[in-house]
Parts: C-alpha cells; structure tokens; sequence
C-alpha cells in the first residue's frame, strides 16, 4: 500500500465545552471519545467509521496510520490544534506535527477564512463537495450534553433523526479537504497576529526622529508630536537580526496593480509595467499635470495619491474604497487639498 496523502476528520463528544477549557483539556477530559472518523487515502472513496457501535478501528485505516508515518502527509482541518490532541489521548496515537497538513494554517497563510465552510463560500465549491451547512445543528445535538433540564443527557447512534445526516456531514468533511488542497490559489504571503509587511512605513525620519524618540522616552513627546504617529515611525525599527545576520527585505513588485491591469485588460497599465515605470508615480502625474520622475524624487506624498487610486479605485472599490486606503497611508487629503 503506498499513497501521498491521508485525509481524516473526527467528530466527538465531551462533557467539557471546548471554546471554555481549549482543546488540550478538551483532548484530556474524561468523558471525551470519537464518535465518527471519516478517512480517505488520496482519491479513493470517502470511508466513515461509526465508533459508537462498538466496532474496532478499520484495519485499512490502521495500516494508513501506521504506513503514514514520515512517509506521507496527514490532511485535516484544525489538526494540529484538535484532531492530533484527540487521537494521542483517546486513540493513544502520536502524530508528528511535521506530518500534517493542515488547511487552516494554509487557509490563514493564503488570506483565506479559517473554516472549512467558509473556505468553501470564498472558493465557490460546489455544493456537492462543500461542507454541510446543517454541521453546526448536528454537533450541538450529538457532541454535547443537552441542557440540564432535559431527561436524555445525551444523544446518540440510537437517536436515529439525525444520525444518517450527522454520518454524511463527516464525509462532507472530506470532499471539503480535498477540494480545498486543489484549489487555485494566489500564494501571496500573508500574516496573521504579526505582520512585518504591514507596518507603518513612518512619519518621521532623521534628527526629527532621534529628536522624537529622545522625547518620548523623557515623557514629554506630546509637546511637539502626535504619539500615535511618532510610535508608528518607531515600529520597523524595533525588528533587529540577531549577531551575525541581517535582514533581507524582499517585496512582490505590486502584485496587486499587476493583477488588476491583467484581469481588467487594461493594456495602457500593462505597458506601463512592461516599460518598467513606477505606474503610482505615472497615475498622480496623470491626476496633477507632473512629470513621474519629478514625482518620484520630490513629490513622494503624490506618489502615496497614485497608489491610493490604482489600489482603492480597482476590484470594485470607490470613494469609500480610496479613503479608506489614503487614511491607511497616512494620507491626510484635506490638508493636502488646503495647499
């Protein structure tokens, strides 16, 4: 048996309420168990284990995990943070991080929602290979107590409403995967938590900066400054490569604008590419009746205009759009208006 890849999903039950304890102590609980697995190697079919009926792990799937290991990758949805914890302390399985894949790492590395059904929305899935939108209702039902005023404290495989679609709902899990892993994808960098690509280029530079610093660690750098600002001038500064290496800054050359004078077959902005013109400098000179190089070497804050339209007035953006993106600069239009 070989394969490249080891789709799984579980879908479980624990008294403990895991957006409350984490998934770790949800993991470690007690009373938690596997309800259903749903499992595939590479395309064949979709399989579901139905653990409640006292059944033993397919040996199919037993022998994936155990051939698995350092030689292909393990495909699932959250599961570094949930599925990998479940099967180490019910299963009493040990998967290597390494070994996964993980679409929500590679959902949040893409820009992309983390969700499996909203990764599906974004992408356009086809219904029949998109996660079941009735999942939310079936795991209220059967992977968590009923309220305490209820005489069944749980519902289960002998619950049989709803069991045939909470089945079908794991298998949906999969098609998702597999469908998600074969989309088009972009492959911009992205980042989540911190984003080095998107600080603040500054506001301050030179004397006026060590002059500003000066003042804000003596506490007085309101007199002269906006904090906000000056703070904003400090932050790329701050990253500082450890003794005996450097930095190296490395920046798609406006990704965005070449995409969008592509897709919209603008060839007077492809030509502008193509002659190898800052197309921001070549747009304000446009909207100001000035030269792109005298733009570029003394009217940059002209340039910030050009980018503000090319990037907010494109992919459906309009005035709300460009305002938006001129603030995110530092643009203050009113101000630059009154001169």
């Amino acid at each position: 048996m070989t394969m490249e890849y080891l789709f799984l999903d579980t879908e479980t039950y624990s008294a403990a309420d895991l957006k409350k304890v984490g998934s770790y102590a949800y993991a470690e609980h007690p009373s938690t168990e596997v309800l259903i697995c749903s499992y595939a190697v590479d395309d064949e079919p979709v399989q579901v284990w139905d653990c409640t009926d006292g059944s033993r792990m397919p040996e199919d799937l037993r022998k994936a995990l155990r051939l698995q290991r350092h030689k292909a990758k393990l495909v699932m949805a959250n599961g570094l943070l949930f599925d990998r914890l479940i099967m180490r302390n019910v299963w009493d399985i040990e998967i290597d991080p390494r070994d996964i894949l993980d679409t929500m790492v590679l959902a949040f590395r893409h820009s992309l929602p983390g969700s499996l059904e909203a990764q599906c929305e974004v992408l356009q899935v086809q219904e029949d290979n998109a996660k079941d939108k009735k999942g939310k209702a079936l795991i209220q039902r059967f992977c968590k107590p009923t309220p305490k005023n209820y005489k069944v404290r749980r519902y289960d495989q002998h619950a049989p409403a709803g069991w045939a679609d909470f089945i079908r709902y794991a298998k949906s899990d999969i098609s998702a995967m597999r469908e998600y892993g074969g989309a088009k994808r972009t492959l911009r960098w992205a980042g989540r938590g911190f984003q080095p690509q998107n600080l603040a280029r500054g506001y301050f530079s030179g004397e006026e900066l060590e002059q500003g610093i000066d003042m804000l660690l003596k506490g007085r750098a309101h007199w002269l400054y906006d904090v906000s600002k000056l703070t904003a001038s400090t932050v790329r500064g701050c990253i500082i490569p450890t003794e005996g290496n450097k930095l190296v800054v490395a920046d798609y050359s406006n990704v965005e604008g070449r995409g969008l004078a592509w897709a919209a077959g603008e060839e007077t902005a492809l030509a502008t590419f193509e002659a190898g013109l800052d197309i921001y400098c070549v747009t304000a000179g446009k909207m100001f009746g000035l030269e792109p190089d005298f733009i570029k070497q003394n009217r940059k804050e002209l340039r910030q205009i050009g980018k503000a339209c090319e990037l907010g007035l494109g992919y459906g953006g309009g005035v709300a759009a460009f305002l938006t993106f001129a603030k995110n600069l530092g643009l203050d239009l009113y101000a630059m208006a009154r001169r």
